[in-house]
């Protein structure tokens, strides 16, 4: 088997491969390696993959279009090792003899995490009472003691309801939750769901975002939707900030109304002068959800390409139906 491993050497490719890595790639057949600091141009991977069996992929990898596939004599995987490749691969791609392999329920799993523990954080209060102890004191009078809230037994609000949602999900049977899920996708009639993302907004203690970023989606939580999120509630989104109207946001915030764990926004890096910056009651980070996955990414794609070459079960095959609907990428929104 030919495979060709598209990623350039760089601080990115360095951060997600490391030496056990590419020990278990070269038992795969003969690897061809990007010679470049960066990704391939597409010009310059249609010049590789003639004689090419297996490709893998990654963030910032040219689409494989038309184009592409016209000159990929032998493909007959791409395994990607990240997350969603909507804007990987077209709608007609899935007229040809080709598997898709995707990294996406690797990174679900850790996203979801990264979910479980922001919420505790915040309902732990660990910031507050961590910069109590950091200026020298203890607590600062009897009323601290009411400022931590309990997880157990608390209402939750899944919007859409994918790979993360479902990790998530079950990450909090421990706590005995209340929980309520909007996803008009969602076909589980042993689930409690609503038809009514109003109904959704308004029930939770915790509004959790789990849709993908589609045409669909893209601006979905209005202003009007927004105010039905009621008092004291915390709202999450570690999906795409594009499905926020991030403007009304910030004025349901600025309030204090309810406080809010973001992980995405509108437009990234956030802006350095952004209030969700400074306002006490965001607990704000990088777009990082997930990224604890890490070398997993790559050691589950690999052996996902061996189970492919032995002719066994693959874990990771993508259909046209769920590509239809992952996120986007932005660029193509």
């Amino acid at each position: 088997m030919n495979i060709l491993f598209s990623l350039g050497k760089n601080k990115i490719t360095n951060h997600y491969m490391n030496e056990n890595l590419y020990a278990q790639l070269s038992k795969l057949g003969h690897v061809i390696f990007n010679p470049y600091d960066r990704a391939f141009t597409k010009s310059e991977l249609i010049s590789m993959i003639s004689d090419i069996d297996i490709l893998i992929t990654h963030w910032a990898a040219p689409q494989i279009d038309e184009d592409v596939l016209l000159n990929a004599n032998r493909l007959k995987l791409i395994a990607h090792g990240a997350g969603s490749i909507h804007g990987l691969v077209k709608e007609s791609f899935f007229e040809k003899d080709i598997i898709l392999l995707s990294a996406n329920k690797v990174m679900a799993k850790y996203v979801a995490e990264t979910v479980l523990s922001n919420i505790l954080t915040v309902y732990q209060q660990t910031e507050y009472f961590t910069s109590i102890m950091k200026s020298g004191n203890w607590k600062n009078s009897p009323f601290d003691y009411s400022r931590p809230k309990s997880l157990f037994g608390a209402k939750i609000s899944f919007i859409g309801f994918g790979m993360v949602g479902h990790f998530l999900y079950d990450l909090l049977k421990p706590f005995d939750v209340q929980y309520l899920i909007y996803d008009p996708y969602l076909k589980d009639n042993s689930l409690n769901t609503t038809n009514s993302l109003e109904e959704a907004l308004s029930f939770g203690d915790i509004i959790t975002i789990h849709a993908s970023l589609t045409e669909e989606t893209k601006g979905l939580l209005t202003k009007e939707l927004l105010s039905l999120i009621s008092d004291n509630a915390l709202f999450i989104n570690s999906a795409r900030g594009q499905i926020v109207d991030e403007k009304a946001l910030i004025s349901e915030l600025r309030t204090g109304r309810i406080s809010a764990i973001l992980d995405v926004y509108e437009q990234e890096p956030l802006a350095k002068d952004s209030i969700l910056r400074q306002l006490p009651n965001v607990l704000t980070q990088p777009h990082i959800a997930g990224v604890a996955a890490r070398y997993e990414f790559f050691s589950e794609i690999f052996n996902d390409i061996n189970n492919f070459i032995k002719k066994k079960p693959l874990q990771y095959v993508i259909s046209k139906k769920q590509w239809s609907l992952m996120t986007r990428w932005l660029q193509s929104l």
